[in-house]
């Protein structure tokens, strides 16, 4: 694009690339002023989620007027592309910066950097907004060493309803909280207190406090391990050092109240409250009561590597024939609570087949966990500390089907996700045209949806063929990929999904969710990577 007009702008040269877009220097062909052009890639553009999400960014930064805060002066939108207009900032991501120095930066420099952030965020959380992907490429250095927060793409508005999980897991893993690893629906302000901290140790060490070959591993770090603070006892004053073990507990509410307080700890000699010795897992004091073992308040220890051998033969995964014939998919026209995607409703026939009777437990996966050598500690501890029996979560699409693909391999029979047609008939129970599982209404009674985590599996009754815990439960994975058309146009015989998309469907609603949403209708679309609290899954068989 370098060298053409959009719109107003001549676009002179590029300052870098996103995950979502390029960013480019441009300058307006009447008045002459230079800003910043965010283009957001081109097949982005025309994917809805996406398009959603860069929408918001415009409207969360063009609603915060902070002097660290970088300005959205406009949006742009042609047929194939959409932009946002932001004020330039001579200078360079502290990414850059970071990279250029080769290691730490001083302990000067460092207060002057970080500053301006600071009050930007304190600023954005006096107004509700969250930033939730605060790292050092969304932080601008101008040649005066002062930093500007910049790319408010995943902020989260504290109060708006989300409709689905898309990007339930979004954030840089380096620099994600744990809360927004395993309760990503639950962050607050304080999320962005501990990106701050990590940013804050790296550009102290040169490096970040949790590294790892692979996402998982980067996310066990910032849940397990505690931070290597004795890494840099020696380069940084003890007021500082305060700061950053305050700033990246585990728990949010051993941390600062906010990015104000963590500042003035900074830069007014006020020394932090120590901090309690708290373990890296802790029981939350808010958690209603439940049926469910106490959790440890110890850290998970280190997880053996077992031997090749399977020692579960399955006869525990207990499957419920469905019968081959026709029922009524999606939601009633006049049902004013469904969404659009859910509509209109069609008759689906479908042949026999066979699905679990209730999810995956933590138990079951950690059998293949074991078998297969990986050592994903938070499911085989919740195994072996009492949890055999909850569901498993923080499984991802990917991680869902290789489970079914060794299934599969050790039993000698065919295992998979199951379509959203086959998942919606065994939800429904055998009823036709009933909003929920066992009629038209639902109580906390006969489902989790008032709670505040999981439970065990079959905790309550099951529905007329015999399923436990179908709705109101935890989302659950489906084969299919996500289109929010896809029942417009349908085979009305064993449909299998549209032929293309960019996301894969979840359904059934969780204990997280509103009444309307943990019925049999409601769809949503995820990423395939997602894997939060609220996410399992069941398996399907044909014989």
């Amino acid at each position: 694009m370098i060298g053409k007009t959009f719109f107003n702008y001549k676009i002179l040269k590029e300052l870098g690339e996103g995950g979502m877009g390029t960013v480019y220097l441009a300058e307006h062909i009447t008045l002459g002023t230079k800003s910043a052009l965010k283009v957001l890639f081109p097949h982005l553009a025309q994917n809805e989620a996406m398009s959603e999400r860069f929408m918001r960014e415009a409207k969360a930064q063009a609603a915060l007027k902070h002097p660290y805060i970088i300005r959205v002066i406009d949006y742009l939108e042609s047929d194939a592309y959409k932009a946002l207009v932001m004020e330039y900032i001579e200078g360079k991501p502290l990414s850059r910066m970071l990279e250029e120095k080769k290691g730490s930066l001083s302990y000067d420099e460092i207060l002057q950097i970080i500053e301006g952030p600071l009050q930007a965020l304190n600023y954005a959380h006096s107004r509700g907004i969250v930033h939730r992907d605060v790292k050092p490429s969304n932080i601008i250095i101008d040649s005066d060493n002062k930093g500007y927060i910049t790319d408010f793409g995943i902020a989260m508005i504290l109060g708006m309803e989300r409709k689905t999980l898309t990007g339930a897991n979004l954030g840089t893993p380096h620099y994600m909280s744990p809360e927004q690893i395993r309760h990503p629906h639950k962050v607050d302000h304080r999320t962005d207190v501990y990106a701050m901290g990590v940013v804050l140790f790296e550009m102290v060490a040169g490096e970040v406090p949790f590294g790892g070959t692979t996402d998982f591993d980067i996310k066990e770090g910032h849940i397990y391990q505690r931070p290597p603070l004795e890494k840099i006892k020696n380069r940084i004053p003890e007021k500082m050092m305060g700061v950053l073990k305050k700033a990246l507990e585990k728990n949010q509410e051993d941390r600062f109240s906010g990015c104000g307080e963590m500042l003035r700890a900074l830069t007014e000699g006020e020394e932090p409250a120590a901090a309690a010795a708290s373990p890296a897992v802790r029981e939350n004091p808010k958690q209603k009561p439940s049926a469910k073992p106490k959790r440890s308040a110890v850290k998970a220890p280190q997880i053996k590597i077992y031997k090749k051998e399977i020692i579960c033969d399955w006869s525990d995964m207990e499957m419920v024939l469905i019968p081959e014939g026709e029922f009524l998919m999606g939601s009633a026209e006049g049902d004013q609570n469904a969404e659009d995607d859910e509509k209109p409703q069609h008759i689906v026939y479908l042949d026999s087949y066979y699905i679990g009777k209730y999810p995956v437990t933590n138990k079951q996966y950690a059998e293949y966990l074991k078998e297969r050598c990986i050592n994903q500690r938070r499911i085989i501890y919740r195994a072996d500390e009492g949890l055999g029996n909850y569901p498993v979560v923080e499984v991802n699409w990917h991680e869902s089907v290789e489970f079914t693909k060794w299934l599969s391999k050790v039993t000698g029979k065919k295992y998979r996700l199951p379509s959203e047609a086959e998942w919606e008939k065994a939800a429904r129970g055998g009823l036709r045209g009933m909003k929920y599982p066992n009629g038209d209404s639902i109580s906390p009674s006969e489902t989790n949806y008032d709670g505040s985590d999981t439970v065990r599996v079959r905790s309550y009754s099951p529905n007329g063929y015999g399923l436990y815990d179908m709705v109101g439960y935890i989302w659950q994975w489906c084969s299919d990929l996500y289109n929010k058309n896809y029942f417009k146009n349908c085979s009305s015989r064993s449909p299998q999904g549209p032929s293309s998309g960019s996301f894969r469907v979840l359904r059934g609603g969780s204990w997280g969710s509103l009444t309307y949403r943990i019925c049999a209708g409601p769809r949503v679309d995820s990423n395939t990577t997602d894997g939060d609290d609220l996410i399992g899954f069941r398996c399907v068989r044909k014989d």
